[in-house]
Parts: structure tokens; sequence; C-alpha cells
């Protein structure tokens, strides 16, 4: 579906607002993508476009090659990636514009994934539990038994 688009990113942040208007003709494509939340939470950024990222609408971080602006749950931008301090759902709008001036934007819902932890009545690896022993007992007792 190819439309003018006429788009206006509003970030309204902590430390101030930006405005930026884009006109063009593009065609918005969606995309879901997962990122891991164990350690610290991280989603990739591309270096030379202009991302936008929110929560339920809510603004929470705006980078581009002119300025970063990060507020809580957002840590950190830095070299390409945004670390959060939580593992939340995160909207992102990727705006891009290439030599031509042609503009590539789309809109990527980025979902945590929490780490799965260890249950304590799962066993690790290697681990058979008294199961074990008792079978090795009993092994070991009909081979001594039949000697």
């Amino acid at each position: 579906m190819l439309c003018a688009v006429w788009i206006q990113l509003h970030v309204s942040l902590v430390f101030g607002a930006a405005l930026r208007s884009v006109s063009g003709s593009s065609e918005v494509r969606e995309y879901s993508s997962f990122y891991s939340c164990c350690g610290s939470p991280t989603i990739p950024l591309e270096q030379d476009c202009e991302h936008t990222c929110s929560i339920h609408d809510m603004p929470i971080a705006h980078f581009s090659s002119i300025s970063n602006d990060c507020i809580f749950p957002c840590k950190n931008i830095d070299g390409g990636t945004m670390t959060l301090h939580t593992c939340t759902d995160v909207n992102t709008t990727v705006t891009c514009t290439n030599e031509m001036n042609v503009i590539d934007e789309r809109s990527i819902q980025y979902k945590g994934q929490h780490c799965s932890e260890n249950k304590s009545n799962e066993l690790a690896p290697g681990k058979h539990g008294p199961g074990g022993l008792v079978l090795l007992t009993a092994i070991v007792t009909g081979w001594f038994g039949n000697r």
C-alpha cells in the first residue's frame, strides 16, 4: 500500500520536546522481533537511521545522528544499542533516508523474552536422582550375585 505520508514524530521527553516532520511517499512495514532479557536487556539500533521508541504510546527514547534522548525504562543508548532497566515490549519507529532522499520507514515491535529459571524440582543434566542410584545398586548386586 503506497501512499503519500506526512509523518510527524512527536517526542516529548523529560528533558524537552523534539518535533520532526518528514514528507514523502513510502510504505510503512510492520515487523515483530524478540530480544533476550538475560543479563542487560538490549535492543539493536541502526546507526544511520532515526529511532523513536515507546511503550504503550509513551515515548521512552529517541536516537538519531544528532542526539540521543533516553528516559526510564530506557537505561542507556550507546554503540548502536538501547539498554533497558526492565524487560518490556517496546515499539520502535525506524526512519532511514538514503543518498537519493528516499525514505524507508518501518515499525518494529520488540518483544522481551525472559530468561528461563532453573526449577528446583528439575534435575541438572547428568543427574538421575534416587532412581539412578537404585538402578545402579540393582545392577551391581545382580552382577555380584551371579558370580
